[in-house]
């Protein structure tokens, strides 16, 4: 699905998506990724929600936002409450979506002007 590019120069914003890919900027990225309004973290290591760690979670804790969006590929999947820990520490806010449904919420919190992250894996089917 492409998305509307709104031109807030500098920063990053994701231009559609579909299976096998996420594009940030009209850039095409095939490897789960993050991408917050001023950095885009290439090839994030949990490619599925099962490889998630505690330590995936506590860095994306210490990305200093105030909600983390997790899209979880073609499907929405919950998170054992330990992988929850390093954020709700923190007071940070996580909705666990699709990466579809996580693409678009990114872009709305990003044009408020919310200190957002997005982490997002591929949508496989």
């Amino acid at each position: 699905m492409k998305l509307h590019l709104d031109n807030d120069s500098g920063a990053y914003r994701i231009t559609g998506y579909g299976e096998g890919y996420v594009a940030v900027n009209e850039e095409m990225l095939t490897q789960s990724a993050i991408v917050t309004p001023n950095k885009l973290v290439y090839d994030w290591p949990p490619q599925r929600c099962d490889e998630l760690t505690v330590a995936h979670m506590e860095l994306l804790s210490d990305m200093a936002s105030e909600i983390v969006i997790l899209g979880t590929g073609e499907q929405q999947h919950f998170l054992a409450p330990l992988l929850i820990a390093p954020l709700a520490e923190r007071s940070i806010g996580l909705e666990v979506m699709s990466t579809a449904a996580a693409c678009r919420t990114y872009n709305i919190l990003m044009s408020e002007k919310r200190t957002v992250v997005a982490a997002l894996m591929m949508i496989h089917r």
